[in-house]
């Protein structure tokens, strides 16, 4: 049975099978909705249902709801991922690096003919070994086919198990994508451009501000990481933007305090909210915990912070 899903405001209809998530028969037909983690978690994809009159009736995930009748949703969709192809391509580890024994710094290297196109911000499947598991893409777009991810070691995870002191360069492996809608909207806001990351939720903050300073953009940008430990900060990148563009400040934030650690402790959305008097024109991209992003949302948001310009990627631990 086939069911017809109308998104607003956009307008836009399509299909979807009974067997079939809403979410995927959305992205297979080229209409890519928010999602993030795809099984539940996140809650990126929670989509309105509503009545003949425009009445939000209940809340759904798309990513979880196989409809059986046909549904009027109130969801956004990003035209700009909608010549973003998923693909599986093949690729060798051009070198990895331990800044910190529990995290790793893979360099993929592509074929020429695999023409992965991505904006920054998303992630790919990384599959080796029978086990597959989603990294955000630290690097840029780049014409030398090389994909940078960011691992932090779980403990007794599957994926990790085979790479921390096991990986080798040239070591053959499979990557599945570009996925997911975290990336940088190109609006009209003029205000401050804010990325909070906790632990290898930087990856993808690299990712989008390396591209947005590559570009010269004027606007102000605040960085807030977050870690456990002052080690655990293993990019050097931040310092270096702060002391190449006038328009970045950048904050290293410990969740407890550290001996001999002189800089700031706490959760980094306290740390925006006593820097930034006005959110009420910035935008806020979010990568790391869930709690994080969760508590940062909410308390933006009570300070002034449009909930239209909160940008969220989860990341939900695998085995």
């Amino acid at each position: 049975m086939t069911n017809k899903i109308t998104l607003m405001p956009s307008g836009v209809v399509f299909e979807c099978g009974s067997e079939k998530t809403i979410l995927d028969s959305a992205i297979e037909q080229g209409i890519v909705l928010e999602h993030s983690c795809k099984n539940g978690s996140c809650n990126a994809c929670e989509a309105h249902i509503l009545s003949p009159q425009g009445e939000v009736l209940t809340t759904i995930l798309t990513c979880q709801v196989k409809p059986d009748c046909d549904m009027t949703l109130e969801a956004e969709y990003y035209p700009e991922l909608a010549n973003i192809k998923s693909k599986t391509a093949p690729c060798k580890v051009d070198s990895i690096e331990y800044p910190h024994e529990d995290i790793a710094i893979i360099t993929l290297r592509l074929p020429p003919t695999a023409n992965l196109t991505f904006l920054p911000g998303q992630y790919l499947d990384l599959k080796y070994q029978g086990i597959a598991r989603s990294y955000s893409i630290a690097s840029i777009p780049q014409k030398n086919s090389k994909i940078e991810f960011h691992l932090k070691r779980v403990e007794n995870g599957a994926m990790s198990s085979k790479i921390f002191g096991h990986l080798s360069a040239n070591q053959l492996m499979q990557l599945e994508g570009p996925k997911g809608t975290f990336f940088y909207r190109n609006n009209e806001n003029s205000g401050p451009i804010i990325f909070l990351a906790t632990g290898t939720g930087f990856a993808p903050i690299k990712s989008i501000v390396t591209d947005l300073l590559n570009k010269g953009i004027q606007q102000d940008i605040y960085i807030y990481w977050g870690n456990r430990k002052s080690k655990l900060f293993y990019d050097p990148s931040v310092a270096l933007w702060e002391s190449q563009h006038a328009n970045v400040k950048c904050n290293l934030i410990l969740s407890r305090p550290e001996d001999d650690w002189n800089g700031k402790y706490g959760y980094v959305q306290e740390f925006v909210v006593a820097d930034i008097s006005d959110l009420n024109t910035a935008s806020v991209y979010a990568c790391g915990s869930q709690s994080m992003i969760e508590s940062a949302k909410a308390l933006l948001i009570e300070n002034g912070l449009p909930a239209a310009n909160f940008y969220s990627d989860a990341f939900v631990v695998s085995g």
